[in-house]
């Protein structure tokens, strides 16, 4: 008896290390050698031959199983092999089977039956997910199933949510891993999706699924031959996955190779019962290249293939709404909806386009090259001044680009602007989703802007300059056909608007600082694939550094011979090196010698993590430093607050000339942070002033002091040179010119604060917490001229400020232009009926 139980408890023993061994090869990818090892039927054989993409052998073996797991399986090989009635047939037997068996269903029944049916009864296969969660809140391929048919309806959050708890459950899970990254690819969130994707891979380096992902995140960086890489390595595990087949034929159209791109599309065809999913695929590669049309095209397919079911309507609706075609996007989008509810992208998008096509909270205006809606609730304060300043800005574009570009067919080819009173619209009606972070965004014929208003003058945005960036989008983007890299097309569009990028200063420093410099071919990929959410805005700056570069060495007409050779298929790369008549590494090096320089004229405080002084401590602990890295160790040690090592560390660097007049700065610092010591601090600072009375950071650092003992005057001297050697400081309480105007304000002295002001803003005009006062001021003073202009740059900021309506008004009314004061004055007691400026001036006016 006793040997009985023994040898079952070692044929129990052996089931268990001969699954385990073989779970062990399927999670490393080594599919062959599972066929190889495992019993005739085996969950792990059948998933072995589904990878490999032996469908025939699926049906042949399984198909007329009677374990639920192994027809889901089959179901997809159906599905794949273009067997429309045997997936009819058990469609209809899954279908039958749950309605007779009902909340009998096991976990594992109830998942396998969810995976039959996802693609035609989405609300049923989600709600059997849900019961095998409550049978069993183990069993994995409940939540995979589960984010697979979040991921088919668009229902992205539920996919993350059902494939982070395998992943919880099971860190080396890379269906779990892929389901993730696939979600986060469709919320753009691409760096955070490709590093899931190196961990999936890194697990098994030949799972299909992700090495099909990879190629997708290729083709968003214009990167075809890594694109390609990747598919051929998952062609060589399942020559016949449709959506390796699918994204071939992007990859070659990208080359633009139309006649192979064909072949491929007939052989995934051929083989898929679920024609759509091609389709869906190819719009959604062309979408990642910002090719609409191409998109729509694709769209148009998916709904001739399978007019049934919802992807095809909601591609060709999102792509129509993207064009500016709203009427049938619209009616598209709604139709999507009713077939698949799920879609939260479509559900957000027609609340706002019911808001326009059927509450009509929209007005509509047009001028002599765009049509323009706005919410009613804002439409009084913003049209007048739109009306003022939109063909004129076109007629200026078309000027310096060369080029006059059309808008959508409904709109009569007039550009499409589209205004929102609430971020979340204009979020929604842009990409779908809640939380996009812009301030504007184009699609080559459409533009969308939140007008929000701020709570102070200190969050305040140049509403205006984003609109100009993304109307200069849409001359780049229709002059180059769609071609342009995004890097170009945001740098020129920065440096049309004009921004200074003073809040960035201290990041482009550090990137310096820690030779951390793109290539000019690598410029989008900081955009595309941010590390930090800080560094998109830093590329920004970047690119528009570059395209500075390229005007002040080749002119103006340099960027439009540029996007002439953009437009004719010429790469990016041979454009550049052919109009200057350098290599790209010449280039290069001559760009981060720009940017060097660039950097002279900045003071930006350096920044340490935590792990960066960890990684200068052990280094100072090992070997003695250089000054260059001992300034870093003292630097980091202050930031962090390790009082003790940064003043010995700092009373170190004194005696080394090159780095005395740095040391004795953060000396003062230090004393003026942790001793609160402003004399102290002074007593350093003027050793350094003594010597160099033009240095810049010491009489900056020495009006920090003067300011902590509130010697307002002392202080007032030190700003008047900080102001002068550290321009670009601008911003905040502890600006210079902040310091300036503040004192000259206290002094009621008007002529000063002016002159403070306008130097200010001649270096940073976005700075709006300088622009009020100096527009008013200039108000004040009767000079209404020059006030006008600066009331209106003010206006381009906040379209909310009663006061500023009013002063523009009365500026008009006294240049002659009594129709503008008029609507000004009309504007501000829209926003406060008691704005006495207003009122006085409307009554002048009707009498």
């Amino acid at each position: 008896m006793v040997m009985r139980y023994f040898v079952i408890i070692l044929m129990c023993l052996s089931s268990s290390i001969y699954a385990e061994s073989l779970r062990d090869l399927m999670r490393k990818g080594d599919y062959e050698a599972v066929l190889q090892k495992a019993e005739k039927v085996n969950a792990e054989r059948l998933r072995a031959l589904h990878e490999l993409g032996n469908y025939d052998q699926i049906i042949a073996e399984y198909g007329e199983s009677e374990h639920w797991p192994d027809l889901a399986v089959v179901a997809d090989a159906y599905r794949r092999t273009g067997k429309l009635e045997e997936m009819s047939q058990l469609l209809a037997r899954a279908i039958e089977h749950q309605e007779q068996k009902g909340r009998e269903l096991g976990a594992r029944d109830a998942t396998a039956i969810a995976s039959i049916i996802g693609e035609t009864d989405i609300n049923l296969a989600w709600n059997l997910i849900q019961d095998a969660h409550d049978r069993n809140d183990k069993y994995v391929d409940a939540y995979l199933v589960g984010a697979q048919i979040s991921i088919a309806a668009f229902a992205w959050q539920y996919a993350l949510e059902e494939s982070y708890k395998v992943y919880k459950m099971d860190k080396l899970d890379v269906r779990a891993i892929t389901l993730a990254a696939r979600a986060m690819i469709s919320d753009n969130k691409f760096t955070k999706a490709s590093e899931l994707l190196d961990e999936a891979l890194g697990v098994n380096e030949r799972y299909v699924p992700a090495l099909n992902l990879k190629a997708l995140l290729a083709l968003q960086k214009k990167e075809q031959a890594k694109m390609q890489e990747y598919l051929e390595r998952a062609q060589k595990v399942n020559p016949r996955n449709d959506e390796t087949l699918a994204l071939l034929a992007a990859s070659s159209e990208m080359a633009g190779d139309k006649k192979q791109r064909d072949i491929y599309v007939k052989q995934a065809l051929s083989q898929n019962a679920q024609g759509h999913k091609v389709f869906a695929i190819l719009s959604e590669a062309a979408e990642r290249r910002y090719l609409y049309n191409d998109a729509l095209h694709w769209g148009r397919r998916a709904q001739e293939i399978n007019p049934k079911h919802w992807q095809g309507d909601y591609i060709a609706a999102i792509n129509l709404l993207r064009l500016g075609e709203e009427t049938e996007g619209y009616k598209l989008l709604d139709q999507s909806f009713k077939k698949n509810p799920f879609n939260v992208w479509a559900f957000n998008m027609l609340t706002v386009l019911d808001e326009d096509f059927k509450d009509g909270i929209y007005v509509k205006h047009e001028t002599k090259y765009f049509a323009i809606k706005i919410p009613k609730s804002i439409d009084a304060q913003l049209w007048p001044y739109l009306n003022r300043w939109l063909d004129p800005l076109y007629d200026s574009m078309a000027k310096r680009y060369q080029f006059k570009p059309t808008g959508p067919k409904e709109y009569n080819g007039k550009i499409l602007l589209l205004f929102f009173d609430k971020h979340g619209h204009f979020s929604a009606r842009t990409v779908g989703l809640p939380g996009l972070g812009a301030n504007g965004a184009t699609f080559g014929q459409v533009v969308t802007m939140p007008m929000v208003d701020q709570d102070s003058i200190y969050d305040a945005h140049p509403w205006y300059s984003t609109l100009e960036h993304e109307i200069a989008h849409v001359f780049t983007i229709q002059k180059t056909k769609r071609l342009i890299p995004r890097w170009l097309t945001e740098g020129i569009s920065e440096w049309q608007e004009q921004e200074p990028h003073i809040q960035l200063d201290g990041y482009l420093m550090e990137t310096v600082l820690n030779d951390e410099l793109p290539s000019l071919d690598k410029l989008s990929d900081g955009i595309h694939y941010p590390k930090t959410p800080m560094q998109i805005g830093l590329y920004y700056y970047l690119s528009a550094i570059a395209v500075e570069q390229f005007v002040q060495e080749h002119g103006e007409q340099f960027l439009n011979v540029v996007m002439n050779d953009l437009a004719g298929g010429m790469s990016m790369r041979a454009s550049l090196e052919k109009r200057t008549e350098k290599s790209l590494e010449a280039l290069d090096k001559s760009y981060h010698a720009y940017i060097k320089k660039f950097c002279d004229n900045i003071y930006a405080p350096q920044r340490f993590s935590k792990k960066e002084l960890e990684e200068l401590t052990k280094q100072h602990d090992e070997k003695p430093l250089t000054g260059a890295e001992l300034l870093k160790f003292v630097k980091a040690n202050v930031q962090h607050g390790k009082v003790a090592t940064a003043q010995a560390a700092a009373a170190s660097l004194e005696d080394d000339p090159k780095f005395a007049d740095e040391a004795l700065i953060m000396q003062a610092r230090i004393a003026l942070r942790f001793a609160r010591n402003g004399i102290e601090a002074l007593e350093f600072l003027n050793q350094i002033i003594a010597v160099d009375d033009e240095h810049g950071p010491a009489h900056y650092w020495a009006m920090r002091a003067a300011l902590h003992e509130k010697d307002f005057d002392t202080a007032t001297s030190y700003a008047e040179v900080a102001a002068k050697f550290l321009p670009r400081m601008t911003r905040g309480e502890h600006s210079p010119f902040t310091v300036l105007s503040k004192y000259h304000e206290q002094n009621e002295d008007d002529d000063a604060r002016l002159e403070i002001l306008k130097q200010q803003l001649a270096i940073d005009s976005f700075n709006y917490v300088a622009q009020r006062p100096y527009a008013l001021l200039l108000y004040k003073k009767g000079k209404y001229a020059e006030a006008s202009k600066a009331l209106e740059r003010c206006i381009q900021f906040s379209i909310y400020d009663p006061r500023l309506h009013a002063a523009f008004g009365h500026c008009q009314e006294q240049l002659g232009d009594k129709d503008a004061a008029k609507w000004a004055y009309e504007i501000a007691i829209t926003l406060d009926e008691s704005e006495e400026i207003a009122v006085e001036g409307l009554k002048r006016l009707s009498d």
